[in-house]
């Protein structure tokens, strides 16, 4: 058991006025298994990063009994196989293999004892066992043990993803960063990597999905509003302790809210009282007794107002952790038809394989249409195929004439330069495009920061954003919970809801699928 402790640290990015973290204090447990959650652009890949050491502080020390290691992390050798990757992401195994074999190849007396002392080497690092401690980890993960003989480009993105994870769990004394792991990931695929978390510990992870926190943590490491905290549990013990504390912060800043009017109500008067005690002083001319009356008068004004503003400000730093989510307000249009596309008998299909089959479809104003499926099903396919980016496909869909499409991407695609670089070539009411991006607590700063700057859910955030700026009587939404954080989800959920937005949507927390769909795709 080892700690990982944040002493006053401070840290800022160059250029930037405003600091991410300030005076931040922690220890954490080494072996805790803990859930970052924060809002979108509040540090908590900046936070990851920091206690990896890819960036450094500014100020302050992060002492550390582990050695720490990301996810998603890079690897520069190209491998034929997935057990050589594995291996050597682990650590020098497959290093130690290739050059057990030159030397046998060599067959020299010095040869032969270069090879005995890699021997002893590759057995002080457990490498006879590894083999069959990689299939133990790939049985938890519910993967083919002839995935090792694959080449690792020939694998889907979940399947890269669970084999990656593997390779950090089988490290030895290192406290895992996981950013994210669970995007992309398919609801199947995000099931078995909770159960296969549910079983390790020493990690910190980076999830919108609320059901795959609760299975897999059990702390929750909150990036507030005023300031970090730790607190033992799983993601709805603290999201039900959370909604007690904003319910008591609400009350208290309702209370607050009063007393500071009142407050800023009385500083005016004493205020007034003072310049009419000054006025009296100057016009009392050579009576003496009623201009000292007046100073004194004045001067415990001044006083009084002084200690109320004093008060003024410390009721208004109350508020520290208070979060107000707003309604997200969007417009679609309406259509002159009821049903604004038709698919009959659509097919398509890559190479020998077939995604789509004879699928028959209507979408109708008002419809939130949810596209399920595995990774690789054709999901984003049959999105592409409604957007008109894809024709070469059987069957018939017919958009209505004049019926306008807005979409987001499964990726981001403003990620480089200045926003509004990007924005002047749409057609964007660029008004309703801020006032959007304030409802999603982003404002005018970020115009002046370069995109590279952004985390993936403030680049999602935006990409968004434009969509639902855009005149539309359809919205395309491909994965939007990818990258999001918590008050997103409840913001674009409960919009979509109340405003009856037509959508068909592809996204693989299950939560959210229900809440929304009045028709599923099932692919």
């Amino acid at each position: 058991m080892g700690k990982i402790q944040l002493d006053n640290i401070e840290f800022s990015y160059s250029g930037h006025f405003k600091p991410v973290f300030q005076d931040v204090n922690l220890i954490l447990d080494t072996d805790w298994k803990l859930g970052l959650i924060g809002r979108n652009g509040r540090g908590k890949t900046t936070l990851l990063n920091l206690l990896h050491g890819a960036i450094k502080v500014d100020k302050g020390h992060i002492y550390k009994e582990a050695e720490t290691e990301m996810f998603p992390y890079d690897y520069s050798k190209t491998y034929t196989n997935t057990l050589d990757l594995i291996k050597d992401n682990i650590g020098p195994y497959f290093d130690i293999e290739t050059k057990m074999e030159e030397m046998l190849a060599i067959g020299t007396e010095d040869a032969y004892m270069k090879y005995a002392d890699l021997i002893a080497v590759y057995n002080d690092l457990d490498g006879y066992e590894l083999e069959a401690n990689i299939n133990k980890e790939l049985n938890l993960m519910q993967m083919p043990h002839d995935i090792l003989e694959r080449d690792f480009n020939t694998l889907s993105g979940g399947e890269k993803t669970k084999a990656l994870i593997i390779a950090l769990f089988l490290r030895k004394n290192y406290f895992l960063l996981l950013d994210e792991p669970t995007n992309h990931l398919d609801s199947e695929g995000r099931d078995i990597l909770a159960k296969y978390l549910s079983r390790k510990k020493g990690f910190i992870v980076v999830s919108h999905d609320q059901s795959f926190l609760d299975e897999t943590i059990d702390h929750v490491l909150s990036i507030n509003k005023g300031n970090i905290q730790v607190e033992k549990g799983t993601f709805s013990s603290w999201n039900t302790n959370r909604l007690m504390i904003e319910s008591y912060e609400l009350r208290k800043k309702e209370r607050i809210e009063n007393e500071v009017r009142d407050l800023e109500k009385s500083a005016k008067q004493s205020r007034m009282f003072s310049h009419n005690k000054e006025s009296e002083k100057k016009g009392a001319g050579d009576k003496g007794f009623v201009g000292a009356r007046a100073a004194r008068l004045m001067k415990r004004a001044k006083n009084i107002e002084r200690r109320r503003s004093e008060q003024l400000e410390e009721k208004k730093s109350l508020l520290k952790n208070y979060e107000h989510i707003p309604r997200l307000i969007v417009k679609q249009d309406e259509p002159k038809t009821k049903a604004l596309i038709r698919i009959n008998n659509l097919s398509y299909t890559v190479g020998d394989r077939s995604l789509i089959s004879n699928m028959n479809l209507i979408i109708n104003r008002g419809d939130r249409v949810w596209i399920k499926g595995k990774n690789g099903s054709g999901k984003s396919t049959l999105l592409n195929i409604i957007g008109g980016r894809v024709n070469d496909y059987l069957g018939y869909v017919k958009i209505q004439n004049e019926i306008i499409i807005a979409e987001s991407y499964q990726n981001a695609v403003c990620t480089q330069g200045y926003l509004n670089d990007h924005l002047a070539p749409l057609n964007i009411d660029m008004a309703v495009f801020r006032n959007i991006l304030s409802y999603f607590n982003m404002y005018e700063e970020y115009f002046e920061r370069p995109l590279e700057t952004f985390s993936q859910g403030e680049l999602k955030k935006i990409d968004i954003a434009k969509a639902l700026s855009i005149q539309n009587h359809l919205i395309i939404l491909d994965e939007p919970l990818n990258y999001m954080d918590m008050f997103f989800r409840i913001q674009l959920e409960k919009a979509i809801l109340h405003y009856e937005l037509t959508v068909v949507f592809v996204e693989h927390d299950i939560a959210f699928g229900e809440a929304l769909a009045t028709k599923i795709i099932e692919l």
